[in-house]
């Protein structure tokens, strides 16, 4: 038994060493952005953890195992989320990073007073049509929005398996990703169907299995869709429909620049100029 437990307090503390250097500052960079999109909102912990509804982030000192824990797994009785189904290992260290940033602990060496610091080259102005893909990521796999695209969609193996796979999303031109996202019905990668129970019940969704016995699919009436069984003894009638299942409102429900994020996440890249229009 004492061996067991010397073997799990092992890989507990491998499992939380840094993956990442920590005072890199291309991990510190990375850290920024995930935590300004899914940790640096009013109701969380503020821009540049100054304190929202969460504790102040900025100017305290902090242990690094214990932010990697606290973001992982959340904390009990608040409204911290675990992140470890949505963030991998190297992510989470680099908000882990960018938060020790903030503090102070995660600067690196400091420079020589002989070698003054160069001149900071002006800033450039920021492009209004270029997405941020690390934001785009938090969109869709946003588990507070139960329109999230990943309630429907996989991509790299994480989301549902309701409708197309994205992953190779990055193939196509920019444009017909946003089309389909705001126009989901000018293009019908997967049609629904209607079918209608002996007891007057309407269950419109995605096939998902049919069987001599049985047919499941996927209704989408309501989001997150819901996986049903519908023995064929009750079935009045199956139809086919000629309109797209997925939502309609994303070009109302997105702003223009969360549009971006979400095309330049699917591409990995930033639009072109002009792009969106």
């Amino acid at each position: 038994m004492r061996r067991s437990l010397i073997l799990a307090s092992g890989a507990l503390l491998w499992a939380q060493a840094p993956t990442v250097k920590l005072e890199d500052p291309a991990v510190i960079s990375k850290g920024s952005n995930i935590f300004g999109a899914r940790c640096g909102i009013g109701y969380c912990h503020g821009k540049e953890g100054r304190a929202g509804r969460g504790p102040r982030l900025a100017g305290r000192k902090l242990d690094k195992t214990y932010l990697f824990t606290t973001i992982s797994n959340g904390t009990g009785n608040s409204a911290m989320p675990a992140f470890k189904a949505q963030l991998s290992t190297d992510e989470i260290w680099s908000v882990v990073a960018y938060i020790l940033s903030l503090s102070g602990e995660g600067a690196g060496p400091a420079a020589s007073p002989a070698s003054p610091p160069a001149p900071a080259a002006p800033a450039k102005p920021a492009d209004p049509n270029s997405g941020d893909p690390e934001a785009g990521r938090a969109l869709f796999f946003d588990a507070s929005n139960p329109k999230n695209c990943a309630a429907c969609h996989r991509f790299q193996g994480r989301g549902a398996d309701v409708g197309p796979d994205l992953t190779a999303a990055f193939s196509r031109p920019p444009r017909e990703i946003l089309r389909d996202i705001i126009e989901p019905g000018s293009r019908l990668a997967v049609e629904s169907i209607t079918v209608v129970t002996k007891s007057g019940e309407r269950i419109t969704g995605l096939e998902k299995q049919e069987t001599p016995e049985f047919l499941r699919l996927y209704d989408t009436s309501a989001l997150p869709p819901v996986l049903r069984t519908i023995y064929k003894d009750q079935i009045e009638k199956v139809t086919p429909e000629r309109h797209s299942p997925m939502p309609s409102d994303y070009g109302r429900v997105f702003t223009r620049k969360q549009l971006l994020d979400l095309v330049s996440f699917l591409k990995s890249i930033s639009l072109a100029p002009g792009e969106l229009e």
